[in-house]
């Protein structure tokens, strides 16, 4: 960090700078290209090839320059948003458009692009203007990522387009409109992945899939109804998590429940939620 100021002030100070100061600084430190006065196409190549954003500093570009900077630094610095409208032709366009899709909301946008950007980069639906949003590049958008779906809204939504998301990426329930959510789907969602279980409506809830959510992780019990808990649930959760006891429906929370409980929290955190938990007992 001292020598980068120590530079910017040589540059800064320089009554005259010299070419091959500027080149030798611009080598080091793409971004000091700032504050070269008199920019030369080499100069400013090597300041881009040191790094991408130095693109910005560019007084005078070329195509090449443009190339260059998108090819190099295109899918990790947004370098598209200072190209001059000029240099945007087709084929800028289509480099920008590689491999992420991530520059897609900053270029013209065509039926062809939009189909490579989400082709390669589901999530770009989301920049995709609603001219070009057809069911087809949905479809495509969640088939590459499921998660894509966030980005479509629910009057887009069709039954197809939402089993295809949650096929691809099981976590893609929790952007499913709510009327093309089925009891196959829920469960499908919650053994792929538990946390899944509190985006499932209680009509959908299923004994094997409350089960199979409270044996990863006993606090899940909270999103299970109390008509669908069973003892032997409550057993599972509260053994894999004393704290679950506090979800426990008063039926099957027994002496002998709340002391396992108590026993597994005495462990981990101390006599003073054993207490609690024999409290817990007492006023049953």
């Amino acid at each position: 960090m001292k020598h980068m100021k120590q530079k910017i002030l040589i540059l800064k100070s320089k009554l005259q700078q010299t070419e091959e100061m500027c080149k030798l600084a611009v080598q080091q430190n793409g971004l000091l290209l700032k504050y070269v006065r008199e920019q030369t196409e080499e100069m400013c190549k090597l300041a881009v090839q040191q790094n991408g954003l130095a693109f910005k500093y560019v007084k005078e570009q070329t195509e090449e320059l443009c190339k260059l900077a998108i090819e190099r630094y295109g899918m990790y610095v947004n370098v598209f948003k200072f190209i001059k409208d000029e240099f945007k032709t087709e084929e800028i366009c289509e480099l920008a458009n590689q491999p992420y899709g991530i520059h897609l909301k900053y270029i013209k946008q065509t039926e062809v692009n939009c189909i490579f950007a989400v082709q390669t980069n589901g999530n770009a639906i989301r920049y995709v203007k609603d001219e070009f949003k057809t069911e087809k590049l949905c479809k495509l958008a969640v088939k590459q990522n499921g998660l894509a779906l966030k980005y479509i809204k629910y009057k887009l939504q069709t039954k197809e387009i939402c089993e295809l998301a949650v096929l691809q990426n099981c976590n893609a329930i929790r952007y499913v409109k709510h009327e093309f959510r089925y009891k196959e789907m829920c469960e499908f969602a919650v053994l792929q992945d538990f946390s899944n279980l509190k985006y499932v409506k209680d009509k959908f809830k299923t004994e094997k899939i409350c089960k199979f959510a409270v044996q990863h992780d006993g606090l899940y019990l909270q999103h299970v109804n109390y008509d669908l808990q069973t003892e032997e649930m409550c057993k599972i959760a509260v053994q894999q998590n004393g704290y679950a006891i506090r979800f426990v429906k008063d039926k099957f929370k027994t002496e002998q429940l709340c002391e396992l409980a108590g026993r597994l929290l005495k462990y981990k955190n101390g006599a003073s939620e054993y207490l609690i938990f024999k409290l817990t007992k007492l006023q049953k």
